[in-house]
């Protein structure tokens, strides 16, 4: 039996758009809109080992440092991970972090999902105000970035089989100074499925907003720029978590 699961930290969620053009990721396609994935296989470990994996993970903002473990069954430990990030841009704020074992590179290298924002809530709008980037688990060293937006942005940290490749799918949101939203999904893949993976039915577990509340706790139709607000996001999988808008 293989689990499949996603560990992460959320401050805030944040944005995507172009990769690099040395980026060891290739866009396959960009739909204009929401697009999930669904009834496609999932990419795994080959191997049946059964361990526990920490569901509130660790990062510490001020020196971007993050910190995770893994669990055998007999609950000894698995796997430690004690990163701090380097070369992170300048000028931007961690906002979210996520880490799953099986989210690896073609080279087997392991990633840390990160997305962050620009310093300055008044630059909310610009086309770089949140970026997001992958980080080698291991040395904490940048591998790639994979997008950038205006507003916020999420990446699925399943990976997926898609046209007999190993695809990851970003999803970004831009926004304007009337409130006005827009979705754009980006699929990646990270070279063909090896023989040595399994694949599995897809039981994705996605985010979808439930409620958006102003400071004083009155519910609003949408988020203006640069105004505070609290966002209750909801996954479908039952549970649910807040994004402060600052």
């Amino acid at each position: 039996m293989i689990f499949r699961f996603l560990i992460s930290v959320t401050f805030m969620m944040v944005a995507s758009g172009i990769c690099f053009a040395s980026s060891p990721l290739s866009l396959e396609h960009t739909f204009n809109g929401y697009y999930l994935p669904y009834n496609f296989p999932v990419v795994q470990e080959s191997d049946n080992d059964q361990y526990f994996a920490d569901s509130n993970p660790t990062f510490n903002k001020s020196t971007n440092t993050f910190t995770a473990k893994t669990y055998n069954e007999d609950y000894t430990v698995r796997n430690s991970i004690d990163v701090t990030l380097r070369n992170f841009p300048s000028g931007y704020e961690v906002s979210s972090v996520s880490y799953s074992p099986h989210f690896k590179m073609p080279d087997g290298t392991p990633v840390i999902s990160v997305s962050a924002t620009r310093n300055l809530a008044s630059q909310m709008g610009n086309s770089d105000y949140a970026k997001c980037w992958f980080f080698n688990a291991k040395t904490g060293e940048m591998i790639t970035e994979v997008a950038n937006s205006s507003f916020s942005i999420f990446v699925l940290n399943t990976v997926y089989a898609i046209n007999g490749k190993q695809s990851v799918v970003v999803v970004g949101m831009d926004y304007n100074s009337s409130g006005a939203t827009s979705y754009k999904t980006y699929i990646y893949s990270l070279g063909d499925v090896p023989n040595s993976l399994i694949v599995e039915q897809s039981t994705e577990s996605v985010p979808y907003v439930i409620g958006i509340y102003d400071i004083e706790g009155k519910e609003i139709g949408n988020i203006r720029q640069a105004s505070p607000a609290v966002q209750i996001i909801k996954m479908s999988d039952g549970t649910s978590h807040k994004v402060i808008h600052k």
